[in-house]
């Protein structure tokens, strides 16, 4: 992906006519850390309710 393509990206939520090559990669650069953290915890919190449901099944089918 090249800088004019990350241009257009962010273009849709800010101006980034009058910032610098660089700027424009910092801020991509935050954005795309910022995802992967949020998708992170999500997998996280999607994984421990698959633990509890796990345990909760097993404990069901102790009492049958």
């Amino acid at each position: 992906m090249d800088i004019d393509d990350i241009r257009k990206q962010l273009d849709r939520v800010i101006d980034t006519s009058s910032l610098s090559d660089d700027e424009v990669l910092s801020i991509y650069q935050v954005d795309q850390k910022q995802r992967q953290i949020h998708f992170e915890n999500r997998l996280k919190k999607a994984l421990r309710v698959g633990d509890g449901k796990k345990r909760k099944l097993q404990k069901k089918l102790i009492r049958l």
